[in-house]
């Protein structure tokens, strides 16, 4: 039996989830949009007064879009000078870690750190993030 009206009703749904979520996103985040991609200019939270406006920052170190890309170092410059500015700020950072980069991250200020493909693409993702989490440990103690 074919639905005749799913697209109709596909339609309701997804506004009504829409709505719903514009919602949600007003009531715990009323704040703007604080995710900063490699390619924009970095403004907008700089622009942003008070001690935390925000209580993460999303900082990509790759340009946005798919996996397994390389990291990009000029992109710590956005986490210095966003440590700079809110010593105690979540700083998360995205793209193109792994046991070489992460610890330019972490040097750098960030301290929430996404690591996908080099957990999940390696035969052994236990033992990398146990050398993850060594490299964070050793260039926060040294930073």
């Amino acid at each position: 039996m074919e639905i005749k009206w799913k697209d109709s009703l596909t339609l309701v749904l997804f506004k009504y989830l829409e709505a719903q979520y514009e919602m949600i996103r007003q009531a715990l985040c009323p704040q703007p949009d604080n995710r900063s991609s490699s390619h924009r200019e970095f403004t907008k939270t700089h622009q942003v007064e008070g001690e935390n406006p925000v209580e993460m920052v999303l900082v990509m170190t790759v340009e946005p879009g798919f996996g397994g890309q390389k990291f990009m170092p000029e992109t710590m410059d956005k986490v210095r000078a966003l440590r700079k500015k809110y010593p105690s700020l979540d700083i998360e950072v995205d793209g193109g870690l792994g046991p070489s980069t992460i610890d330019v991250a972490a040097s750098a200020g960030a301290n929430c750190i996404v690591a996908g493909s080099s957990v999940f693409g390696s035969k052994e993702p236990a033992n990398v993030i146990s050398i993850l989490r060594k490299s964070v440990q050793e260039a926060q103690q040294n930073g």
